[in-house]
């Protein structure tokens, strides 16, 4: 993948330009009524032309937000799988924003999430690395008992990211965020 390979070597505006692409595409999707939920985001399904324009492809796994319906949990492709997602929990198109970020990951450190490793590796690596930060998220609170309620959750949310306290692409081209 031109993304992520480090044999095809990008300047940095060119990376900038096809973050920029990629946050068009999903403003695009996340903008219509109902909006669409890609669902599989990542690099291999993110295809450039000669010009180096992005163009978003698979929808395979995509689906259109239903208000009124809970979204199926571990869909995708769990290294670009929002944690959200992979819990079980409650997501929406922010899920998508998480996918995003991971790609903007590869293409600027030119390596893949998690390299070499089986899903059900990650999968593991992940749920561990979530229980660890919500552990000392609750010993920090613990420690600092006098510490008001809110500011535990506050910090809580710093390790394990919410998915409304996620950007949307909408932002990018605003220069502003949550």
């Amino acid at each position: 993948m031109v993304l992520s390979h480090k044999s095809v070597p990008l300047s940095t505006q060119t990376k900038l330009a096809l973050c920029m692409d990629i946050a068009d595409g999903m403003h695009y999707l996340h903008s219509r009524t109902p909006p669409i939920i890609h669902r599989d985001l990542k690099s291999a399904n993110l295809l450039l032309d000669e010009t180096f324009n992005v163009k978003i492809c698979d929808f395979g796994l995509a689906r259109l937000r239903d208000y009124n319906t809970v979204l199926t949990a571990n869909v995708g492709t769990i290294h670009w799988m929002a944690p959200e997602v992979l819990t079980g929990n409650q997501y929406n198109e922010s899920a998508d924003i998480y996918s995003v970020g991971i790609v903007i990951w590869e293409m600027f450190t030119g390596q893949c999430p998690y390299d070499g490793m089986k899903q059900v590796e990650v999968r593991v690596l992940r749920c561990v690395y979530v229980v660890r930060m919500l552990f000392l998220a609750y010993m920090h609170c613990k420690h600092f008992s006098s510490m008001p309620s809110c500011e535990c959750s506050n910090f809580a949310s710093l390790c394990y990211p919410s998915l409304q306290c996620r950007w949307h692409c909408r932002w990018c081209r605003k220069g502003c965020g949550p």
